[in-house]
């Protein structure tokens, strides 16, 4: 009988999921807070981080400190040079490394940052990180209010004008598309409500900017790195209902990469593998929404090529950060093989 309910259980556990409704599986992806229902319904999904505790072990020791590094970091430095460009007064200590003060991917680790609070919120339960993650979308949502057109960042609007002229920059977008993703974060898995407003005014913003840009000159400005900025939007869509954010998203898919993959053409090699890989993140996010199916052939394309072919024995698929020749790969080879 303990064997049989163990089974019992077992399919349960596993089947139910697939019996879901489409609305349904969404809400258990978005905390209940899908407005849209997946045209594609999922075959399986992950347990809600809410729902798994790890026990003691490495993976726990690991988790911990995690934790404690997070708790360390201080709000203040962190929306210091925010701050700064929204024209609001700050005396905290600049951070370093990529969040200098004159670094062009000044910002992104804020992003990450409430990604990190939110997910480790849901996966223990620590009211310390959720308000901490709380305590930087306030801050955020001050220095988009005193800015006021709806944009948000740690450097000026200056820099789209550099990328959208092709006139040197790092990678505005990039950074960008990891507040956005943070700024959802707190919205799942925190219910932190005016981070979804922040974010709906910010993507406001971007459908403003880019509104005036022909077809040929928005896919020009593409080819400059912007994140998974296509998958971000399309989840924006996902939790508001609104349209324009997947109108918006299906802009930012970078054609000269993802056109060849949706006619299952391998034109990667060459090309900064980092940046490609959220780019058909994106694509998934979509058909699963959308359920065109170029969509789909261009993502399960890229996987199945990156996979099967493109891939080293010991994980990863580039060197140096690039896409080898994959018929080569044996001779990209060194100390930056699957960075």
């Amino acid at each position: 009988m303990k064997f049989m309910d163990s089974v019992l259980g077992l399919i349960i556990i596993v089947v139910f999921p697939l019996m879901l409704t489409p609305q349904a599986q969404a809400d258990a992806l978005t905390g209940g807070k899908s407005k849209v229902q997946e045209v594609i319904p999922m075959k399986a999904r992950a347990f809600p981080l809410q729902d798994v505790r790890l026990l003691d072990g490495p993976f726990k020791h690991a988790m911990e400190l995690d934790r404690r590094y997070l708790l360390s970091l201080d709000v203040d430095r962190l929306l210091h040079t925010f701050r700064l460009n929204a024209g609001l007064p700050s005396s905290a200590k600049p951070l370093g490394g990529w969040e200098e003060p004159k670094g062009e991917l000044r910002g992104h680790s804020v992003g990450h940052y409430m990604t990190a609070c939110a997910m480790m919120y849901a996966s223990t339960g620590d009211e310390q990180l959720k308000a901490k993650g709380n305590a930087v979308v306030s801050g955020l949502a001050k220095c988009q209010a005193k800015i006021g057109s709806g944009y948000l960042s740690a450097y000026p609007e200056e820099f789209f004008d550099r990328v959208e002229a092709r006139i040197r920059v790092w990678a505005p977008y990039y950074t960008l598309h990891k507040i956005y993703a943070g700024l959802l974060d707190m919205y799942v898995y925190c219910d932190n409500r005016q981070a979804l407003e922040v974010c709906k005014k910010f993507a406001d913003w971007v459908i403003a900017r880019n509104e005036p840009l022909s077809e040929e000159r928005m896919q020009k400005m593409l080819d400059t790195e912007h994140g998974g900025m296509n998958e971000v939007l399309a989840n924006l869509y996902a939790l508001t209902g609104e349209k324009k954010y997947l109108e918006i998203a299906l802009r930012f898919n970078h054609m000269a990469v993802i056109g060849p993959a949706s006619k299952r053409q391998d034109k990667l090699t060459g090309l900064h593998a980092n940046t490609q890989v959220p780019k058909f993140i994106g694509t998934a996010r979509q058909y699963e929404l959308t359920g065109h199916p170029w969509l789909k052939t261009a993502s399960t394309f890229f996987w199945d090529t990156v996979v099967n072919e493109r891939s080293y024995v010991i994980g990863g698929h580039s060197d140096g950060e690039r896409f080898s020749p994959k018929e080569k790969l044996s001779e990209a080879l060194g100390p930056s093989t699957t960075e």
